[in-house]
């Protein structure tokens, strides 16, 4: 990927990829029914992406059985309203291999606030228990100020704090494993 992107006015705009890695062991999450999304959640002012215009975010992905359709990364206020969504990527053409390829998600111009959700999701097709993307998320928390985040189909974002809080099914703190590229 390179270091500029080469704007209207021809004069070269300095961009950054923040990459949140895997650490301990690895989960997945399933993307499954249509609309349902898994990500991160910016959830301050100290989180690395917070006040960042992310243009690209690569997602580590694989399928399970043959789905079909389009995937898309939306970013989502924390009530779940969808403020931008990416170019979509065809759920066909991932691999299968479990331990996930970075797919590359296009398209994106929003600036991050504290609250703001970015996540991947089904966004068309046919998906179900044996047919449908996971995305990697490690089991442990990894990086500081930011929480793993989950928008059910068609509704609010359940964000996992660590808490145990009621509207939140997991046990444990996760972080979505993706690199997100933000111009500076």
């Amino acid at each position: 990927m390179s270091n500029f992107l080469i704007n209207s006015y021809s004069f070269p705009v300095s961009t950054t990829e923040y990459d949140q890695t895997a650490c301990g062991s690895t989960g997945t999450g399933g993307l499954k029914p249509i609309n349902l999304g898994d990500g991160i959640q910016v959830t301050n002012s100290s989180f690395v992406l917070y006040n960042k215009k992310v243009i690209t975010v690569e997602w580590l992905l694989y399928k399970v059985g043959s789905p079909t359709g389009n995937l898309r990364t939306y970013v989502c206020q924390a009530d779940g309203t969808i403020i931008d969504s990416s170019d979509t990527v065809d759920v066909s053409t991932l691999g299968t291999g479990t331990s996930g390829t970075y797919i590359e998600f296009t398209g994106l111009s929003t600036t991050l606030s504290a609250g703001d959700c970015v996540m991947v999701s089904q966004a068309s097709g046919s998906v179900d228990d044996s047919n449908h993307a996971k995305v990697l998320f490690s089991n442990t928390t990894c990086v500081a100020n930011t929480h793993y985040a989950s928008r059910e189909a068609g509704g609010t974002v359940c964000v996992f704090d660590g808490s145990g809080a009621a509207s939140c099914p997991w046990g444990n703190e996760w972080d979505a494993i993706g690199k997100f590229t933000y111009v500076d």
